[in-house]
């Protein structure tokens, strides 16, 4: 009797798992490839609400190209939850899709904040000078 569950069991764990690649298969080429692009998009818009745009723009504005090369080699996860019961060829390509989004975002804010801190440290540095030369002409007028 055991030995009958364990085989039903091990029967229905198989079928669960091929279940989603044989439906996969039965699909067409281009049924495949607009599931992908749906996928994609839902894995962008999560990636868009999710990762914060303004984080990555201080790290590059504050740490500079510290920031701006943190922005590259970190690679944002998406959350389990939206991935809980999908199958592998889901969870492959929006998790993939995901972290392309998340690496736009973080390497583009944090270019910003980079382009920002450079641009302020420019007109503290003419105004310095500015400063410095109307300083030293008033004292050279005395």
């Amino acid at each position: 009797m055991k030995r009958h569950v364990v085989v039903f069991l091990c029967f229905i764990m198989l079928f669960v798992t091929i279940s989603p690649a044989l439906h996969a298969a039965k699909m067409s080429k281009a049924q495949i490839v607009k599931y992908y692009q749906k996928v994609c998009a839902k894995a962008k818009t999560d990636a868009e609400q999710e990762v914060s745009g303004f984080l990555w723009m201080g790290a590059g504005c504050l740490l500079n190209w510290i920031g701006v090369a943190g922005a590259y080699f970190l690679e944002a996860a998406p959350p389990a939850d939206k991935l809980i019961g999908k199958p592998a060829y889901y969870t492959k390509q929006y998790t993939k899709c995901y972290a392309q989004a998340a690496k736009d975002i973080q390497t583009g804010n944090a270019w910003t904040g980079f382009a920002i801190s450079v641009g302020v440290g420019v007109v503290a540095v003419v105004l310095m000078f500015t400063v410095f030369a109307t300083t030293a002409s008033t004292i050279a007028s005395y």
